[in-house]
């Protein structure tokens, strides 16, 4: 059963998922890749939130720390594919697999948020605050793909023969890209740390995942940037709050979980053909 409570939680997962969407949104459809470092990234967020709350940072500080985090190591990941020529794949594997190793030298396995930085104790309730927050992210990535930056953006991921025709490195453009997408990724992170208190080195496991099948449930809706996009986040969060309530063992959510993106893929590769 629905309560309240659990739909206020289901909002509150929603919009660090929604910002999740948003990172997988600009690599697969702006980058056209498979980075697999937002997953790292998301965990890289949590790591400098810890961080940067030991030394009493204030929160747009922290929020700030850990989306530079992420967009450093999306960058990083990006060089290693088209510098050292290892493939998409190979580069965000190593990338996060170096991500555990700094966490647990950086903070340990298992490490708790002072409770002076929570989120619970920001002027506006929490909600609201991540609402804001994914709003903002939002409008900017909006914002930008509309501009020239983020027309070679779009041109980078489509055609880098193109863009290198207009004198323009798609390097840069898809570091961009990459950067933004990891940076979105290592916010949320940190919003996951600050809302629920405690960094596990384990957190971020499932989270691309997560960020897919929201992708895919937003493309049911829309299969541009707008807000309806972001429903899948919301939609996500929702349907596994109602496996959960069910009383269903939490042993079969990752068999769920792959048999619902199977399901959407499916769902979405008939929509796309019909049309």
């Amino acid at each position: 059963m629905l309560t309240v409570a659990l739909l206020h939680e289901i909002a509150i997962q929603g919009c660090i998922g929604g910002l999740m969407l948003l990172a997988v949104f600009l690599c697969s459809e702006i980058a056209h890749k498979d980075d697999l470092t937002i997953e790292g990234s998301f965990s890289l967020g949590g790591v400098a939130a810890i961080l940067a709350c030991t030394y009493h940072a204030p929160l747009l500080l922290v929020l700030l720390a850990a989306t530079s985090a992420g967009a450093c190591l999306g960058v990083l990941s990006h060089m290693l594919h088209t510098h050292l020529g290892l493939n998409s794949i190979m580069s965000g594997l190593c990338s996060t697999a170096s991500v555990f190793s700094i966490g647990l030298v950086c903070v340990g396995s298992y490490a708790t948020v002072p409770a002076s930085a929570l989120l619970a104790n920001g002027p506006l309730p929490v909600l609201l605050q991540l609402g804001c927050i994914l709003g903002a992210t939002f409008l900017f990535v909006s914002w930008l793909l509309s501009t020239e930056v983020g027309l070679c953006m779009k041109a980078s991921g489509e055609n880098g023969l193109m863009v290198r025709s207009l004198g323009k490195s798609p390097f840069v453009f898809q570091s961009i890209t990459l950067g933004l997408a990891n940076g979105s990724a290592g916010l949320a992170g940190a919003l996951f740390v600050l809302n629920t208190s405690f960094f596990s080195i384990t957190g971020n496991i499932g989270m691309l995942v997560a960020g897919i099948s929201s992708l895919m449930i937003g493309g049911l809706f829309t299969r541009h940037l707008r807000l309806p996009l972001l429903l899948g986040a919301f939609v996500y969060q929702g349907l596994f709050a109602c496996i959960i309530s069910l009383g269903i063992n939490p042993a079969w959510n990752n068999l769920l979980k792959a048999l619902f993106i199977i399901i959407l893929f499916s769902i979405r590769t008939h929509t796309r053909s019909a049309q």
